[in-house]
């Protein structure tokens, strides 16, 4: 599984590496193809994890945190003219809005996805999960109150207008703990996504983040989690498990 933040002309300044050019973009979905890498919607390895079918040999999870303007004006339609789809994790009380919860990031206020947008992209097939409602720098110092209206609101939120069901989740700056992964499966989310690791529970996905170099290199970090993957599945079988 690949993680994206922003796919848009890198800005001068950018401490997190959040961005990845289009150009690069391309060039991944490029490589991605070359080598026969199959987009996989995010909700078909919530089945595999949970005795669903298996995933196919070469398949690859694309998806984006946050869910920023620019995921609908670059990466859309290069994931459409590539035959990609992925997965966009919503900030739901920053829908139409801005990125105010970047504020102590480095970066400045970026316009979000309003819905008629986030409508569009879901009816060519994107898929489109929590992010939680307002973005906290961290959900395991939340009390419990707070906790589960961050988890459950967006839920709710976005379900009421997509008209769908919304059972996926990403942790926000991939932090979470036992009671935060807890709160999760209370609150309907059938895979939550970390970030950058080796887990690979139903409740806490690593992904891989995605480079800001050219596709040679998303083929190769592509290739590493695979194998990764299925050294899991040559391991003795154990209940919630995917390979």
């Amino acid at each position: 599984m690949l993680l994206y933040h922003r796919v848009a002309p890198p800005p001068s300044q950018d401490p997190w590496n959040n961005f990845v050019s289009p150009h690069t973009f391309e060039s991944h979905l490029r490589w991605l193809r070359f080598w026969g890498y199959r987009s996989i919607p995010l909700g078909a390895v919530a089945d595999s994890m949970t005795g669903g079918p298996r995933l196919p040999q070469r398949a690859v999870a694309i998806t984006f945190d946050d869910g920023y303007l620019d995921t609908h004006d670059f990466a859309w339609p290069l994931l459409s003219r590539y035959g990609y789809g992925a997965t966009v994790f919503l900030v739901s009380d920053a829908i139409g809005g801005d990125s105010a919860f970047d504020a102590g990031s480095g970066y400045e206020p970026a316009p979000m996805l309003d819905w008629d947008q986030i409508r569009a992209m879901a009816l060519d097939g994107i898929e489109f999960g929590s992010h939680t409602c307002s973005h906290p720098e961290t959900l395991v110092d939340l009390d419990d109150v707070r906790l589960h209206r961050e988890l459950r609101s967006s839920r709710r939120t976005i379900e009421a207008a997509l008209d769908r069901p919304v059972d996926l989740f990403a942790y926000p700056h991939s932090k979470n703990d036992g009671r935060v992964e807890a709160a999760a499966a209370e609150a309907g989310y059938r895979l939550a996504c970390g970030g950058v690791g080796t887990r690979f529970d139903p409740l806490c996905v690593s992904r891989v983040e995605a480079p800001q170099a050219p596709g040679p290199v998303v083929s190769l970090v592509a290739g590493w989690r695979r194998l990764k993957w299925r050294a899991r599945a040559a391991l003795p079988a154990t209940p919630g498990r995917a390979d």
